[in-house]
């Protein structure tokens, strides 16, 4: 016949399932703080302090770009490292603006420094420009119009899918 010999849980043993359990603990936080910490600076806008006071009139200068009545046409296609932007305006009408200049700005929502800046060329009635962005993705697109009749220029601003 054999013995079975009967093992004892002891205070030791209470001891490394504890050191254990808290050691992968600690270390799966450490990592994951080290993530955060370096993937993402944590500001989405600069200077927002001064944005947030300077908000009614944002609202106002909406307004006022709203009143113009312009229609747009934005069509952003292709791959990443030959992206084609297309865009149009026109009056209520249907009649072309006329722009002094167009351009455009792809900001990465969350990657610092990867913006791109471009002039719109014009076209028979609209403005367009093929760009190499770093990465697909969302991006973020600027454009903003000088000219037009207008004074203050004119902001579109968009979100977008680069495949």
């Amino acid at each position: 016949m054999e013995t079975v010999l009967e093992k004892k849980l002891e205070g030791r043993h209470v001891l490394y399932m504890l050191l254990s359990f808290f050691g992968v603990m600690v270390s799966v936080n450490l990592v994951l703080v080290y993530f955060a910490l370096t993937s993402f600076s944590g500001l989405s806008q600069d200077d927002p302090y001064n944005k947030g006071i300077n908000y009614n009139q944002a609202i106002e200068a909406m307004e006022a770009q709203q009143s113009r009545n312009w229609s747009i046409s934005l069509g952003v296609e292709g791959p990443a490292d030959k992206t084609i932007v297309k865009f149009a305006l026109s009056t209520q009408g249907g009649q072309p603006i006329v722009a002094e200049k167009v351009t455009a700005v792809f900001r990465h929502p969350t990657k610092v420094g990867q913006d791109i800046e471009a002039i719109l060329i014009p076209n028979a009635g609209s403005y367009a420009t093929t760009i190499a962005l770093a990465s697909a993705g969302q991006w973020d697109l600027y454009i903003t119009v000088v000219g037009g009749g207008y004074d203050v220029p004119y902001r579109v601003e968009k979100r977008i899918w680069v495949k």
